[in-house]
């Protein structure tokens, strides 16, 4: 393809995971860039019908590269666009493998549940037919659907959930906004009034954690099948005592660790935010780690099973201990962040523990205790007539 290095319409390749070569046209013209991908692929070249395959499909891609030259330049040089009659689950698809060859495997799992919630809604809709009407009926169906992350409980999708699904949807869709395959960006033609619902501050009553007893309880109950069962339990309660998220639970180390005038420190960089944190071990805490030998000395400290297992597990704990919640490690930063709060720690203490940089994500947790304060006061005003 070197020929082609002069012009302003240019065939390339993308090479993806399984080995397949996804052919695509670069089209660039005084700082103006558009990539045009042709859904053509060229296949591992291990058998002679595979090379006489590629020779048609490149001569097909050529043809086609051939067209847009010829419309780039009928338009005096303006940079063409071609409307798209992909599926918008194809395209979504083709965005899950793009990250998942860059090793982006959290946005991938994102993107692949949101292809979910896509083909219950409505997956036979045309990329370049999601609208602004279609994408506020989507926001509505979000708003109703049932998390489908969740392997034990049916439950309703918390709107952080919510959140996460239309920015990877919006990212998805802008991306074949820049990339040509859509004239338009359906999403900025979205008001404010649209985006209240999923914008809104999340609800206190949406926070769910273990009281002091609950926690007690749990801490006093085993796990009966051992082995990642016994170490998804003392990764939970470490968590409720450290308020950390089970990605940075996951990643933990000795390295973490460091001692400083006779006190344990807990130093790291959290996966989701990037922020640095620094807090000291509390012994409660301290009580769920392992023996610290040669053997774990650079090995993580908590060899968690996959999120599917480790819901499977928590279930089967939560059941043995008679707790009717339904248990998930962010449980367990709720539990640490509103004990926290009862003990009488000020707000911006635990917020250093959690690594909010604004105080108002901390502030929920104040919400929730008032709330469940009142509701207990009423009860108890009942009982007292």
């Amino acid at each position: 393809m070197k020929h082609q290095e002069k012009t302003p319409v240019r065939l390339r390749e993308k090479k993806l995971k399984d080995g397949t070569r996804s052919l695509y046209l670069d089209i660039y013209k005084d700082g103006a860039r558009r990539y045009v991908y042709l859904k053509m692929y060229l296949s591992p070249a291990k058998t002679a019908a595979a090379r006489q395959q590629n020779k048609e499909t490149l001569a097909a891609a050529e043809l086609e590269r051939a067209r847009y030259l010829r419309e780039f330049l009928e338009r005096g040089g303006v940079v063409p666009r071609k409307q798209s009659n992909v599926l918008l689950t194809e395209w979504l698809n083709t965005q899950l493998r793009e990250r998942l060859q860059a090793g982006g495997t959290s946005r991938a799992a994102s993107i692949r549940s949101l292809i979910g919630h896509i083909e219950n809604y409505d997956g036979g809709v045309r990329l370049q037919d999601v609208d602004a009407a279609y994408l506020r009926g989507f926001i509505r169906h979000l708003t109703k659907a049932n998390n489908m992350r969740s392997t034990v409980h049916e439950s309703s999708m918390q709107l952080g959930t919510q959140r996460l699904y239309y920015d990877v949807l919006r990212t998805a869709v802008q991306t074949a906004h820049a990339r040509g395959l859509i004239s338009t960006n359906p999403f900025a033609q979205l008001t404010a009034t649209d985006l209240k619902q999923i914008r809104q501050t999340t609800r206190a009553h949406s926070i769910e954690y273990l009281t002091k007893d609950e926690l007690r309880t749990l801490e006093a109950t085993p796990h009966k099948s051992g082995g990642y069962g016994d170490t998804v339990r003392r990764a939970f309660l470490f968590a409720c005592n450290t308020g950390l998220r089970v990605s940075d639970v996951r990643a933990l180390t000795w390295a973490n660790f460091v001692e400083r005038d006779g006190q344990t420190w807990v130093r790291l960089r959290m996966k989701k935010t990037k922020d640095f944190v620094s807090f000291p071990l509390l012994p409660a805490a301290a009580a769920y780690l392992p023996e610290h030998t040669p053997a774990n000395a650079n090995a993580p400290l908590f060899k968690l099973p996959t999120s599917t297992s480790i819901g499977l597990h928590l279930h089967a704990w939560a059941q043995a201990a008679g707790i009717q919640k339904n248990l998930h490690f962010h449980v367990a930063r709720h539990t640490f962040a509103t004990l926290s709060l009862s003990a009488g720690v000020d707000i911006y203490t635990i917020a250093k523990f959690l690594g909010h940089a604004d105080i108002s994500s901390t502030q929920i947790y104040a919400d929730v205790l008032g709330k469940d304060m009142l509701a207990a006061s009423n009860k108890i005003a009942e009982a007292l007539k």
